[in-house]
């Protein structure tokens, strides 16, 4: 509502003035039709740059087809301005001295310490008369780095690259200079025009006799003023590129390489021997007696156990109330552990219990027979190269011509990694 009000009032405004000039002619116009009657009909009409004696009845009537003109619209006599960009209004009020190069130039340093170097470079920048633009920091896997945009006179450019050289090696540097004077110069020019064509438009609208007229001419100025501060928004940011050089500057420190990863080795199974107990029992099928036999056998052997999932064990057998050498049975059984995630899930290095089972071939008293078993073990002490267990397992035995009998079997083991 503001602006509509500014605009109506402004339109009032200008009317106002307009009646005021179309008064102040028509009087013009009349005090210069009495004039010669008045002044005895003398008056003076100039033709070819000579002035010669008429008679009243013929300056009456030149005098009112001179001033007519005046009365005409300025807009129906006067197109729009557009600007002239051509060179012919000569060299433009600012023309520079010399060539305008802008300057900009990157530069990669590696020092000793990016903190030290980057406080360095700082007051570097404000001693040769320039600013830190843009400054960031970053730790990388590899190094770590400082990159700053620094902007200093270009008079003191090469200062300032000599003294960044010394904060130490450079690794590379790129320095490009570039002739801005010729954007410089059209810019002006065209700025120049645009002013001039303005100065027009405002002749123009002090002329203006309608409110129409006022409108356009308005509207034509606004346009002019809006190019007119582009360009010398232009012509300042090239004079501030001429006048400043501008360099990228990239700090890195190199990490010191980590050391090569030490080598592990993992252990891809356990072998280890077992010793133990084994009881067989087992019934008399003879005519004379069923009763319940026991036979009490020494156990040997050997075990390998790739995980917990599956272990191979390999036993023999030893009745220490028989005379003479030899062996007196084999047992080989597959299987594996169970361990309780409530104590400890296979990682406790002391007194872990465990479930195992066992599938597997025996051959007992000269019969073949297969085997199936579980029991309960306890690892006393593990680690990830050597560990100590003990356990009791009870088989069953079948499929022999004596029948089903059982096998019960304590055992200590030990083991270690390969």
């Amino acid at each position: 509502m503001r602006v509509a009000q500014a605009m109506k009032l402004r339109l009032l405004t200008l009317w106002f003035v307009v009646c005021l000039l179309n008064l102040s002619t028509a009087c013009g116009h009349a005090g210069a039709a009495r004039a010669p009657d008045a002044e005895g009909m003398a008056t003076a009409v100039q033709t070819d740059g000579a002035t010669t004696a008429g008679d009243a009845p013929e300056a009456r009537t030149e005098a009112p087809a001179a001033a007519s003109p005046a009365l005409e619209p300025p807009m129906a006599k006067l197109a729009p301005v557009s600007p002239d960009p051509s060179p012919q209004l000569g060299p433009p009020d600012t023309a520079p001295s010399g060539p305008l190069l802008d300057i900009e130039g990157h530069l990669g340093i590696e020092v000793k310490d990016v903190a030290t170097a980057l406080d360095k470079v700082r007051k570097l920048a404000h001693a040769h008369g320039g600013q830190v633009m843009r400054e960031e920091t970053a730790q990388e896997p590899q190094q770590v780095t400082a990159q700053l945009t620094l902007r200093v006179p270009a008079a003191k450019s090469d200062a300032l690259l000599a003294a960044l050289a010394q904060l130490g090696d450079v690794k590379n540097r790129q320095i490009e200079s570039t002739d801005i004077t010729r954007e410089f110069m059209d810019v002006n020019l065209r700025l120049r025009n645009l002013e001039m064509a303005l100065a027009r438009y405002e002749e123009l609208l002090a002329q203006a006799k309608s409110v129409t007229d006022l409108l356009q001419l308005e509207e034509q100025i606004t346009r002019l003023r809006g190019e007119i501060e582009s360009l010398k928004g232009n012509l300042r940011y090239l004079k501030d590129r001429a006048a400043r050089a501008t360099f990228h500057v990239r700090l890195t420190h190199p990490l010191e390489s980590p050391p090569d990863s030490v080598f592990r080795p993992e252990a891809r199974f356990y072998p280890g021997l077992r010793v133990g107990y084994a009881v067989d029992f087992w019934r008399n099928a003879s005519p004379r007696s069923e009763q319940l036999t026991t036979t009490s056998l020494l156990t040997a052997g050997l075990s390998i156990e790739s995980d917990p999932a599956f272990r191979l064990d390999i036993d023999v057998f030893r009745d220490p109330s028989r005379s003479g050498g030899g062996i007196d049975g084999a047992l080989a059984a597959f299987g594996g552990k169970a361990y309780s995630q409530f104590l400890g899930n296979g990682q406790q290095r002391w007194l872990e219990p465990y479930l195992d089972w066992r599938l597997g071939y025996a051959r007992l008293s000269g019969y073949n027979e297969g085997v199936a078993g579980a029991g309960i073990g306890l690892d006393i002490y593990k680690t990830e190269r050597f560990f100590v267990t003990a356990d009791a397992r009870l088989h069953a035995l079948f499929f022999s011509k004596i029948g089903a009998h059982a096998l019960f079997q304590p055992t200590v083991s030990a083991a270690t990694a390969f």
